[in-house]
């Protein structure tokens, strides 16, 4: 009895030690801000995709990317937010090329990927940013199943048909860019009522990890990042 004690009482500090690394580490990249990098000089860029680009983190990524000199092509759901939000952007940044498609990125066949391939075919696009995603709550399984496999694709499919398409072209054309992923720190543990969030976070954690790796000989950098 003793002994499962003391493994439970190992195992609660070194949980605590985790999480208490992972606030100060938190609040020291909140509090501590550097300075942006100049992404249209460090990989030459003139283009950009971003998928759900039209609120929340993919808008503010838009806002960067115009604000150095980059032309952004804007990848996000068929409603009436997507061309409010370019709109927005066009009167801010009224020098920069603002391009928006609405799709759906759940689509299971992928029908999104070809009019995706056929709008961008003549852009330079360096930087490409996974960024389209969101979140059921709930027990999974009173989800009705489509539902399901309706958010596994916006947060995690579209991501690798997008990230194959481009990724190629990079190679193909032998220069140099950058794949980011927004991923989210409920990766990291386990998610009751937004079972299906966490885990497709968890996916896009390691591909984009394990593809680091495969990529960078080439010049391709991949990025993936945890907001909490």
């Amino acid at each position: 009895m003793d002994l499962i004690r003391l493994a439970l009482f190992v195992c609660g500090v070194l949980f605590l030690i985790s999480w208490i690394s992972y606030i100060l580490h938190y609040l020291f990249h909140a509090w501590v801000t550097p300075t942006p990098r100049d992404l249209k000089k460090l990989y030459n860029a003139e283009w950009a995709l971003v998928t759900g680009g039209s609120s929340g983190i993919g808008l503010a990524l838009c806002d960067i990317l115009c604000s150095q000199g980059i032309n952004v092509f804007i990848v996000a759901k068929d409603d009436p937010l997507i061309g409010q939000s370019t709109k927005e952007l066009k009167k801010k940044y009224p020098d920069r090329d603002i391009r928006a498609l609405g799709v759906d990125l759940g689509d299971r066949n992928g029908g999104y990927l070809s009019k995706i391939e056929k709008q961008t075919r003549n852009l330079r696009i360096n930087l490409i940013f996974n960024n389209a995603g969101y979140i059921r709550v709930g027990l999974f399984p009173d989800d009705p199943l489509d539902a399901a496999l309706h958010n596994m694709g916006v947060n995690v499919t579209s991501s690798l048909r997008i990230t194959h398409l481009f990724a190629n072209r990079l190679l193909d054309r032998g220069e140099k860019g950058a794949i980011c992923f927004t991923s989210s720190s409920s990766c990291f543990i386990p998610s009751p009522m937004t079972a299906m969030y966490g885990a497709t976070k968890a996916f896009l954690t390691h591909f984009a990890t394990s593809l680091a790796a495969e990529v960078r000989p080439s010049g391709i950098q991949v990025l993936v990042i945890h907001p909490s």
